[in-house]
């Protein structure tokens, strides 16, 4: 059952990690990007390119559920790429739709986890040149050396998945959109007349950060786990992260963006045919399924 969990005081999150430690993933263990060629995976054709994938068990796209999940594909020249996800580190054990605005370690998974799945969704390739495309790598290998640094900050609302790709396409020069008001997904009645959004805006914001605040937004955990070359458990200290509200004051004033992976397919789909960006064709449904406990690991994707 999907329960909240309230968090109203800093490091009051630490009651949140289990004694033993989670799903440890070893593809969140690399140093540089490796490049592989797959052949039933099309290279887009046009040398260097970013390209934003993003994907669905089915539709419509849910809030708290079958939320989707969006990751990236660095293509060199030569037809071979690297897929990239970030996703909340599972060692702590934090199921983060509980706790959504608490921030704590993130992993980036190379290659992505839902790369080879084949979901349906879509695709936008975004070219690149190789000095772009070099400063792109340069800035992801950054990030994962600074893992222990907080430089891989999770959060449910604007550090997740959706987060990192429209941060991945700002390296590429390219602002995309992931930005999603959470009324969206109330149901056509419960919308507000035209007329009344615009004074009552403000007092929604204040109940969104309110809402955060109160499950989490005061806090962090500054830790996961890891396995040495042994396969000892490690317990990694991250410094650096900071909560999402740090003061009283943020909450009346910080602007804090909801960033969701259907945000994110409409920006593609408004890129269409534009230049330099164009949509590829469609990923067809896949022809098997993910086991449940994937299936579960999809939802908390972004």
């Amino acid at each position: 059952m999907w329960i909240l969990k309230p968090l109203l005081w800093p490091g009051s999150a630490e009651r949140l990690v289990k004694p033993q430690a989670g799903r440890i993933e070893q593809r969140s263990n690399w140093t540089s990007l490796q490049m592989e060629a797959r052949p039933d995976i099309e290279p887009p054709g046009c040398g260097y390119a970013l390209e934003i994938l993003t994907g669905s068990k089915s539709e419509p796209l849910g809030l708290s559920s079958n939320h989707g999940h969006a990751w990236i594909r660095l293509w060199q020249e030569d037809g071979r790429y690297a897929s990239l996800g970030f996703y909340p580190d599972e060692s702590t054990g934090i199921d983060p739709e509980r706790v959504p605005g608490l921030r704590y370690p993130g992993m980036l998974l190379s290659p992505d986890k839902y790369d080879r799945v084949g979901w349906p969704g879509q695709s936008t390739v975004i070219p690149l040149s190789r000095e772009r495309f070099e400063a792109l790598v340069a800035w992801i290998e950054h990030l994962q050396a600074g893992r222990q640094k907080g430089a891989l900050v999770f959060d449910m609302v604007d550090r997740n998945c959706a987060g990192f790709v429209v941060e991945a396409a700002a390296q590429a020069g390219v602002k995309a959109r992931a930005d999603q008001p959470i009324l969206a997904f109330l149901p056509a009645w419960m919308h507000l007349p035209p007329g009344l959004t615009g004074w009552i805006r403000p007092v929604r914001r204040l109940f969104y950060r309110l809402g955060l605040a109160v499950f989490g937004g005061f806090s962090t955990v500054n830790w996961y786990w890891s396995r040495g070359e042994g396969g000892d458990l490690i317990r990694c200290q991250v410094s650096g992260q900071k909560p999402l509200f740090e003061t009283v004051r943020d909450l009346f004033s910080k602007k804090v963006p909801f960033n969701h992976v259907l945000a994110l397919q409409q920006w593609q789909k408004r890129q269409a045919g534009t230049h330099p960006i164009h949509l590829r064709t469609e990923r067809p449904a896949p022809e098997h399924r993910l086991s449940t406990a994937d299936g579960k690991a999809m939802g908390e994707a972004g």
